[in-house]
């Protein structure tokens, strides 16, 4: 609320000086853009404004239907063709310049042709609708500058009040820094041309401050205009309604407009080829009279994935030989890096490998828990499961350290927001589960990053991983492991580590290992890795990821996949199988909802909080009964504390639950064989 009324101060006072009339000749407009970088006009489209607002809004009503059910990532290249999310709960709609009229667009283009000259060219056009709730977004310029001197405008953008609550305040009013466009990217070091939605540039870092922030309030048909290199955000949306801005851009003859759609995926064409989804008869471990849904356990191999450890097996040589077999071993491991780099979007060799998830935090718990002293403390979650938590509370009790507990919200949430009063100068560790291995609920962990001060972070990402695909450039993550046997492949685990922290810390380790990062001179072996890998493990794990990658192909809505990277490839692969796991998540909490005396643990309202993983409790039925019914009737699920008993202890619950968990190689049969079973126990 404090940025709320400063940015009313700050509109009072300062915008008078780029704030004209409708009736402004576009050549003073032009004049205006060019000194400050922005104008704000209340009564820009009058007669034109209904048609224009019907058009987009058609537009956006169709595409947003679209999105039912399917994960969109923020930025265009984790979104669609049809629809961008910018931020969370900030979408971007694109519509053709063919939908309008010449009249509809006369004022704007008119505008366009006074700044970028008579034979500007139209960009790019369509609506931003920020939804109740949308945070604030990060500082950022849309477009960089040619050379260091000041030059006219290269792209030009309109934006148009579609609705009332745009001359709210409280709805989240585009801020801009004036006269930032004639200063940001060349002057400083820390702009580059990873500009747009990429990083948070605040004012601060091209010269101005907070006291020079716009914020900018039109009402409907009223527009603000703007140089696309001008730094701004969209503000916050604190009020329960939509606010809906058109946008008009256009660009210079001579500029190319290549930074605001990247996406490479079309919804329609997602919806048609997910419609087609079933590769069960892929997993030659499936049963076939039977439903496995024991997921969260363990998935299934790929028959891919089995070819390729046999495949292994059969001809597998240590490293370091100049023989064949011994070069294939070598690049066995090359391969398995760069494709567990691909998948958790990282460096090659940040990736160490291990016999499992466990074994590796255990490792790095005895490096880490080295460098830790009495009076440091450590943060911990009862959610998770054990394999992140007493690795870390061993560490603690060896260092002398405090140790600490986000606890979970009624619904087994995690409460992220704990980490306010929880995390302090002192903090060197906090440990967190993307999602729960227990429940399926997802955590926000990207909020750790804006709270974890000093602390390193460790994320569990083993539950999370065959569901929702890993960013840890986005989580702002310091280590983060995952099993390769969650996600299709071989027994074995994967963890990510910054490249200065595996550097740095001194893990335990032979006398003869090398001691440095996979290259070529170690034959890709890291220090962090403790005698010969199993190649034929790593063969696994590289198939698999291959695997997920060509669900993208076959099912992601890719319309064009000519320079397409495998990490653009998993994006549409993941985008697939979310898609695929709504329907059997809506179908299994539709369900359960008509079973009289069933409890379900975990969050139920929404399907992206949590995975396709449920726990479940039947009244008067015990777990090992109740889980030996369904054996009956050809489920398969598993009962236990499912190694997270505090989370159990949390929930009031007893520590022993039912587990049903949905992978995507299931179908809607199998959830109605899953409500069948839980029906008549």
């Amino acid at each position: 609320m404090l940025a709320l009324r400063l940015a009313r101060r700050l509109t009072t006072r300062r915008l008078h000086a780029f704030a004209v009339s409708g009736a402004t000749p576009p050549h003073q407009i032009a004049s205006l853009l060019d000194e400050h970088g922005v104008v704000v006009i209340d009564d820009f489209l009058t007669t034109e404004l209904d048609r224009v607002a019907t058009t987009l809004l058609e537009k956006t009503n169709e595409a947003m239907a679209l999105t039912e059910g399917v994960p969109l990532g923020v930025g265009s290249r984790d979104s669609f063709e049809e629809v961008v999310l910018r931020s969370p709960h900030r979408y971007d709609v694109p519509a053709p310049f063919a939908a309008f009229s010449e009249g509809d667009l006369a004022k704007c283009r008119a505008v366009a042709e006074a700044t970028l000259g008579a034979d500007c060219k139209e960009a790019f056009c369509g609506i931003v609708l920020s939804k109740p709730g949308a945070p604030a977004q990060g500082w950022h310029a849309d477009s960089r500058h040619d050379s260091a001197e000041h030059q006219s405008a290269k792209i030009l953008n309109v934006l148009i009040a579609l609705d009332d609550a745009c001359a709210d305040y409280e709805s989240g009013p585009t801020e801009f820094v004036p006269r930032s466009h004639v200063s940001t990217n060349h002057h400083t070091g820390s702009f580059d041309e990873d500009i747009v939605y990429q990083r948070d540039h605040q004012p601060e870092t091209v010269g101005f401050t907070l006291a020079d922030v716009v914020a900018a309030k039109v009402p409907r048909g009223g527009a603000v205009i703007f140089d696309d290199r001008i730094l701004h955000r969209g503000g916050a949306n604190h009020s329960l309604n939509d606010r809906a801005v058109g946008y008009f851009s256009y660009r210079r003859a001579d500029v190319e407009a290549d930074t605001h759609f990247e996406a490479f995926r079309s919804l329609n064409k997602l919806r048609q080829q997910v419609g087609t989804f079933d590769v069960g008869a892929e997993f030659p471990g499936l049963p076939a009279d039977a439903s496995l849904l024991d997921g969260a356990a363990g998935s299934q191999c790929h028959h891919t994935v089995v070819e390729a450890v046999s495949r292994q097996i059969a001809f597998g040589a240590n490293v370091g030989g100049q023989h064949p077999h011994s070069l294939a071993s070598t690049d066995v491991l090359r391969e398995a890096r760069g494709a567990l780099g691909d998948l958790l979007h990282c460096e090659s060799d940040e990736v160490v490998f291990g016999p499992s998830a466990t074994a590796l935090v255990v490792h790095v718990a005895r490096a880490l828990g080295g460098t830790w002293s009495e009076g440091d403390n450590v943060v911990l979650s009862i959610a998770d499961h054990d394999s992140n938590v007493q690795p870390w509370v061993l560490a603690a009790q060896r260092a002398g350290c405090d140790i600490r507990y986000m606890t979970v919200r009624e619904d087994g949430s995690l409460d992220v927001d704990a980490l306010e009063t929880l995390v302090d100068e002192n903090t060197r560790l906090i440990a967190c589960g993307l999602a729960s291995n227990g429940t399926g609920t997802i955590h926000d962990c990207h909020r750790i990053a804006t709270l974890k001060k000093n602390a390193l972070t460790f994320f569990d990402g083993v539950h999370y991983a065959p569901h929702n695909l890993i960013d840890v450039q986005a989580l702002d993550a310091d280590f983060l492991v995952v099993s390769p046997y969650k996600f299709f492949g071989p027994h074995c685990g994967a963890l990510y580590g910054r490249r200065e922290l595996l550097s740095s810390l001194k893990p335990d380790k032979l006398r003869v290992s090398d001691d440095g990062l996979p290259r070529d001179e170690s034959c890709y072996l890291s220090r962090w890795e403790l005698g010969t890998p199993s190649f034929e493990a790593l063969s696994g794990a590289t198939a698999a990821v291959d695997y997920l990658a060509a669900l993208g192909d076959r099912f992601g809505g890719i319309t064009d996949g000519g320079s397409l990277t495998r990490r653009d490839r998993l994006r549409a692969g993941f985008a697939a199988i979310g898609a695929h796991e709504h329907l059997l998540k809506r179908q299994f909490l539709a369900g359960v909802d008509d079973i009289a005396g069933l409890c379900v643990y975990g969050v139920s309202d929404a399907l992206d909080a949590r995975a396709a993983t449920f726990a479940v409790a039947k009244e008067g039925v015990a777990p090992a009964a109740l889980v030996e019914h369904l054996r009956s009737r050809k489920v398969y699920a598993t009962h236990g504390t499912h190694y997270c008993p505090a989370l159990w202890e949390a929930l009031g619950s007893s520590t022993d639950v039912t587990r049903i968990s949905f992978l995507h190689y299931n179908s809607c049969r199998d959830v109605e064989h899953a409500l069948e079973g839980l029906r008549s126990a």
